[in-house]
């Protein structure tokens, strides 16, 4: 009976162990420290263009001969992808003309889409690159604000699609997104070690996050303007948020989980 109690005890333990900690990440020099809200990138695409079915289609080759999880385990240290793999998707469709085909970035979206130098880079950026040489495509990127503008940019003929960081659903009706090939959500980000385990340790603390809709809409959902000291607004990518967090200039941040898994590698 002793002996049962003591397991009863210990799975207890454990419990409240586990409930405390949920929420909390600690790798490296960060924390995440809450979850403010959940979402999944997609790959937006005008309704009726068959560009995104071979999009789909390259997708699905790209994830059966392990490209994606490669540039995953590249860009994450681990691979958060769930695209379903198919090594025959692009047989079922008739060859791909070859075309001009834009895609539409926010080179705000850190590590999924950015600039360095003149040059596009970043996780999403590279897998266009690899669908459009599967496809025989001449691929050009345009800088767009962000998923907001999504359909504004679509329906205007600016893009063909829109992709990189692009926190879109699948039930969107204006038009079609491809996916979702990813999950991510909006996440408070502090150094480790320095005692900010939760949202209510940032009652005076300085909170800064980008200025993209997305963001804002999580901090107002979580009420953060009233329960942090200051919240900032600032037009700059996860990276620059990342680096002023470590520079000292905010104790918190607003960020998606893509960047997280990047610094916490």
């Amino acid at each position: 009976m002793k002996k049962i109690r003591f397991l009863a005890l210990i799975l207890c333990v454990c419990l409240l162990l586990t409930v405390c900690g949920c929420g909390n990440r600690t790798s490296g020099a960060y924390t995440q420290i809450a979850t403010l809200a959940e979402g999944a990138y997609g790959i937006g695409f005008r309704t009726g263009d068959p560009a995104a079915d071979y999009v789909e289609a390259a997708m699905k080759v790209l994830a059966a001969g392990g490209q994606i999880h490669e540039a995953a385990v590249h860009w994450f240290g681990s691979d958060p992808t769930h695209f379903p793999g198919d090594a025959g998707a692009l047989d079922a469709l008739e060859p791909a003309e070859q075309r001009i085909f834009i895609v539409g970035v926010d080179t705000d979206n850190f590590p999924m889409s950015y600039k360095s130098g003149d040059a596009y880079t970043g996780f999403d950026v590279e897998l266009a690159q690899q669908v459009c040489q599967m496809l025989g495509w001449d691929l050009r990127f345009q800088e767009i604000e962000d998923e907001s503008q999504a359909f504004v940019e679509l329906s205007s003929g600016n893009v063909d699609c829109v992709w990189g960081g692009m926190m879109l659903s699948t039930e969107e009706t204006k038009f079609r997104v491809v996916g979702p090939y990813m999950d991510c959500d909006i996440v408070v980000v502090v150094l480790a070690g320095n005692k900010l385990g939760s949202l209510r340790k940032l009652a005076d603390k300085s909170v800064a996050m980008n200025d993209a809709p997305k963001y804002a809409g999580a901090a107002e959902a979580n009420q953060l303007a009233g329960s942090v000291g200051q919240l900032q607004a600032l037009g700059i990518g996860s990276d620059g948020l990342f680096d002023g967090l470590v520079k000292g200039t905010y104790d918190a941040i607003v960020v998606d989980s893509a960047a997280a898994l990047y610094y916490m590698r």
